[in-house]
């Protein structure tokens, strides 16, 4: 058995765009380090103390400033590549001990995230993490791995030792039984990487768990994001889409795992998927004004804006359409409103690596901004007296809005709309579904689009 000892040091930035990423995690708020890469003091710390564990020297010889291929990596990637040296010298990693010194910001509330990450990559059965303040900044980190070999014979003696046990969890008492159970599902399912609705700030799009062979592929042919890592389910039937993830694993340096099909559905978050998973860095939105002033090829802004869809394989859906008809941006709610998790991803096919996102505290507010800047907004309203296909679109800045899938479009919502318009029905059923809705209302935009250019 060996132990290794590993540190970091990075100065806090001034750029107010550097996030500051400790264990693989984003902390909103807080001023990011500089650094080659994403600067993640606490990984690189770990990446170092596991290289000096197994002899191979530090970070710096193979991560080295100057080379341009690890200019703003993700650090956890660059944990992978050194998981993959480590166990290449025959060694598995026991354990992981890592200590945090800060002042600002608080980490608590992260730490089983980071602990997830951290762990999925190293695959270290047991990991400690504790957090003490009394620093001005989040300047340090220290960590104390410890690997055994995988050689044969003359460590055989090490091998059999017992591993050693994690931190012990105390028995609530009949008083504290209740909470503690709750306590324990939340973390639970925060190890598992769910998260809970957000109540108060915006916690981001999501996007960083990929499910899904189609979307999978999708996610590496466009190379817009940064991979950490793909899991494949063993045990597959050959297929040409498994090879091409393979193939752009390959090209883009992605570490490509084979796992068991028992481990990769314990960490997949939707009812299927397909035997591939993929982890990388969340979608970040873009301003709302890019959306209409930064449209790829000079086209005129097409949006779609999403008012309060919360069921996930409604959105997925409305993606995807939203793609193949030439929608060349989306908005939604930072509240009330379906991220984009696994299942979105999954349903979307893809689509997401090829939209851009914006994000927007309410939708009338949102839908006020878009009228100023000149584009029409038009709601889709089931009650409505003129029809779609009355309208005269042509090449106008056209802005799509949709409802909520019981209730349709809020009262102020409507009142901000410049159009409300319904999509005329002949059977008895009330409505139609708001993915099936969106998309015939998309493509009669596309339709009416490509008349005016002929």
């Amino acid at each position: 058995m060996r132990i290794g000892h590993g540190f970091d040091l990075h100065r806090v930035s001034d750029d107010p765009e550097r996030q500051l990423v400790l264990g693989g995690v984003t902390i909103a708020g807080a001023p990011g380090l500089i650094g080659h890469s994403d600067a993640d003091v606490v990984t690189h710390a770990l990446c170092d103390a596991l290289l000096g564990a197994a002899g191979l020297g530090d970070i710096g010889v193979h991560f080295p400033d100057t080379d341009p291929t690890w200019a703003g990596a993700d650090s956890l990637a660059l944990l992978a590549h050194v998981v993959s040296l480590v166990h290449a010298e025959g060694w598995t990693i026991a354990n992981g001990d890592i200590t945090v010194i800060a002042e600002a910001p608080k980490l608590a509330p992260h730490r089983l995230a980071m602990q997830e990450r951290l762990r999925a990559v190293t695959r270290a059965p047991h990991q400690r993490q504790s957090h003490h303040h009394g620093t001005t900044r989040p300047h340090w980190r220290r960590t104390r791995p410890r690997c055994r070999s995988r050689r044969p014979a003359r460590r055989r003696s090490v091998m059999s030792r017992p591993p050693q046990r994690g931190p012990r969890t105390p028995k609530p008492t009949s008083s504290s039984k209740r909470g503690g159970q709750a306590v324990r599902a939340r973390q639970a399912a925060a190890a598992r990487g769910e998260r809970r609705p957000a109540r108060s700030r915006d916690d981001g799009l999501g996007g960083d768990q990929v499910e899904g062979r189609r979307a999978v592929r999708e996610l590496l042919a466009a190379g817009s994001r940064t991979v950490q890592r793909v899991l494949i389910a063993s045990g597959q039937d050959p297929s040409e889409q498994l090879d091409e993830i393979e193939i752009l694993c390959q090209g883009a340096r992605v570490p490509l795992e084979l796992v068991s099909r028992a481990r990769l559905e314990s960490l997949a978050r939707t009812d299927s998927s397909q035997g591939v998973l993929a982890l990388t860095r969340p979608i970040d939105p873009v301003d709302l004004d890019d959306l209409v002033y930064d449209v790829p090829g000079g086209l005129s802004p097409f949006l779609l804006v999403g008012a309060g869809i919360t069921d996930p394989r409604n959105l997925g859906a409305l993606l995807r359409s939203a793609e193949c008809a030439g929608v060349n941006g989306i908005v939604l709610p930072r509240h009330r409103s379906a991220r984009l998790s696994p299942t979105v991803a999954k349903t979307a096919a893809g689509a997401i690596e090829h939209l851009r996102f914006a994000t927007v505290p309410g939708i009338p507010a949102g839908l006020e901004r878009l009228s100023k800047l000149g584009v029409m907004t038009i709601g889709m309203a089931g009650e409505a007296k003129r029809s779609l296909f009355d309208l005269d679109l042509g090449n106008a800045p056209i802005a799509l809005v949709l409802g909520e899938e019981e209730r349709g479009l809020a009262p102020l919502v409507r009142r901000r709309c410049d159009e409300l318009v319904s999509i005329p029905q002949f059977g008895e059923v009330e409505s139609l579904n708001v993915s099936v809705a969106g998309a015939v209302a998309m493509y009669e935009v596309t339709r009416q689009r490509i008349a005016a250019n002929r």
